[in-house]
């Protein structure tokens, strides 16, 4: 099967190096994914890739969407303003931010989230989703610096940050938008040692992908967050 590999020396010149994450922004107007050309995505598990598609989106009957290098479902955004259609037996991976409806025929594979403002119609599909980091339980005391991914995810318009810290820190916690801009210091003080729990409310912020740094001594960890209205 011949496939069109999306190289990040490629384009290189679209790339943005965010808070020590590799993000990639690829413009498009539609896209028709067939089981002849399928796509491999490349690249390292710190990698965000962000496809912004105008119009529709569509993997073929049989089509797959292939991550090599350690790239990362979780990673990896489709922001698709038009329909989102899921041929039979596609393989999709990837989080999908449809404007419109997710249609995904019979036995697709979604190695990802669907995540559409008008509807989701299954037809006998198998559906995963990407682990998540598990908050550390209250009343432990923490052996190493932990960053948790926010819950919910995706949320509107609060969601909660969980972090620990093994040793009193300087913390700093701080969210970005998806061009590097700091929106938010949520934390910027001098903590013991401990399990903390924060909220963020983005009620004055559009929807969108967040992503939130957790800065404690020489300790830095970055996760992503996606509100939607």
């Amino acid at each position: 099967m011949k496939t069109y590999t999306i190289n990040l020396a490629f384009i290189f010149a679209r790339c943005t190096r965010l808070i020590s994450v590799l993000l990639c922004v690829v413009g498009l107007m539609a896209i028709l994914i067939t089981p002849a050309v399928g796509v491999t995505i490349s690249g390292v598990a710190n990698n965000v890739w962000i496809f912004q598609i105008a119009q529709n989106q569509e993997l073929g009957n049989s089509a797959n969407v292939t991550l090599n290098g350690g790239a990362q479902a979780s990673n990896i955004f489709w922001q698709v303003a038009g329909q989102v259609t899921l041929g039979t037996t596609a393989a999709m991976k990837g989080i999908i931010l449809c404007q419109t409806t997710i249609v995904m025929s019979t036995r697709t594979i979604l190695s990802g989230k669907a995540l559409a403002q008008t509807a989701v119609t299954l037809d006998a599909n198998n559906v995963t989703i990407p682990e998540a980091l598990t908050a550390v339980e209250n009343g432990l005391t923490p052996k190493d610096f932990v960053l948790s991914q926010n819950h919910p995810n995706p949320f509107n318009p609060v969601t909660i940050i969980n972090y620990q810290l093994p040793i009193r820190s300087n913390v700093r916690l701080c969210i970005f938008d998806m061009v590097g801009r700091e929106v938010n210091i949520l934390v910027n003080e001098l903590q013991a040692a401990g399990n903390y729990k924060i909220a963020w409310n983005a009620e004055n912020f559009p929807s969108g992908v967040y992503i939130y740094r957790l800065n404690a001594g020489s300790f830095v960890s970055v996760n992503k967050m996606v509100y939607m209205k």
